[in-house]
Formats: structure tokens, sequence, C-alpha cells
């Protein structure tokens, strides 16, 4: 299939992290934040922190919650990785929450490996509504899949990016089962081979996997990837 483009591999920018969100999109923008009520219940936050310790595994010392307000939507989010970590072989890494991700205003989440660290945006995770509205203005543009609308998938993206490691999706077969999606118009964000592996992943989670997924799908459980 020829060489392998070095941008097709470029995850955001020099940080290295990989975002959820991030587009190569000029007319996207943020949402007005303003226009929503943050409720505050910081007993709630605290509840969802002793989750994270004592069901994820994670040190208190790993752990910042920076600006939270609420747990609308972290606590539902943790739930679903407390399912995948009892699935698979997930685990969470250091995480940290900070009010905008990389100065990027158009970021939810994004990991960064070469930190162990899982972050996510104040902004969208202390209002249900923005996180709910952002999601499914981006799935009726083509951004994300159309059924990416929930907390729940959310959740599955960023697990899936967090365990599926970068040398099984950027080798040769990889990249064609990749190529020949963005060909047939499978994959939207054509310029991230990550986000097409991690929706596909999430897809076939939530069960709505189809025949346009069947390949990475397959190849990720090859990989041994569940």
């Amino acid at each position: 299939m020829g060489s392998r483009p070095s941008e097709k591999f470029d995850k955001s920018g020099d940080s290295g992290i990989i975002k959820m969100g991030k587009v190569n999109n000029s007319t996207q923008e943020p949402p007005d934040f303003s226009k929503y009520d943050v409720k505050e219940d910081l007993d709630a936050v605290e509840r969802v922190k002793q989750t994270l310790i004592n069901n994820l595994g994670l040190s208190e010392n790993n752990i910042d919650l920076g600006n939270l307000k609420n747990s609308e939507v972290l606590e539902p989010f943790v739930n679903q990785l407390n399912k995948i970590q009892q699935e698979t072989n997930f685990k969470l890494p250091n995480l940290n929450v900070v009010d905008i991700i990389d100065g990027d205003e158009l970021c939810i989440s994004g990991y960064k490996p070469f930190e162990n660290c899982f972050y996510i945006s104040s902004r969208y995770f202390n209002s249900k509504q923005v996180l709910e509205d952002t999601l499914k203005d981006w799935a009726s543009k083509g951004i994300v899949p159309k059924q990416a609308t929930s907390i729940r998938y959310l959740a599955e993206h960023e697990a899936a990016h967090i365990r599926i490691p970068s040398s099984l999706i950027e080798n040769e077969e990889g990249f064609v089962i990749f190529q020949e999606a963005v060909k047939k118009g499978v994959c939207k964000n054509d310029m991230n081979i990550y986000k097409y592996y991690a929706d596909c992943l999430a897809l076939d989670r939530i069960h709505y996997s189809d025949k346009s997924t069947k390949s990475a799908v397959e190849y990720l459980k090859r990989g041994g990837i569940n």
C-alpha cells in the first residue's frame, strides 16, 4: 500500500496527547458554557474520588479533581470505567482535572501516554447537559460516530485509547485497515488513526458495531484487545 505518511500518526501536536474532540475542522467552536447552570455537590465529588481509589486502584496522590463541582458526569463515567476494568485488562492511569486541556477549548478529555496521565476538562464534566449537547452536535456533523452521544460511549472511547498500544495500530496491517476505511468514507476523521480504532472498539463494546468496523475490531482482538 506504499509508505505511511508520518502525519497520519500525529496525535495532537507536540504534547503527544490523544484528545477527544480534537479534529481538523476550523469551523468547529466550543459550546457557550455560560448558558448552562453548574450545580455544586462537593460531597458527591469526594464519593467518586473514593470509588477511584477503592474500585479502580488509584493512589490518592495520583488524583487531582481540580475545579470539579459535581459528579453528574464523573460518576457514570467512572462507573463505566470500573465495568471495563472488570471485563478487560484496562487500568486507569493518573487522573487530572483541568479547566482547559493543553489550551484547547474543544477538548473534552485526553490521554498522555508519556505522562501516564488521563486528563478531563471540568468545563465539560461540570455539566451533563453541556457534554451531551456537545456530543450530539459533533455526531450530527460526523466528527464522532452517530452513536457517540453518551457518557458511556465517552468512557469506552477513552478506555480504548489507553488500552490500545500505538505499536498495534501503527504497523503495516493496522494502517492498511485504517486506509481502507478512509477510502470507503467510514472514517470521517481521516487524519487520525488513533480515534478510528478507539471508535471501532467502543462501538463494538456497546453493541453498535457493524460490517464497517468489523476488520478493525477483528484486528484488535487478534492483538489481544477486547
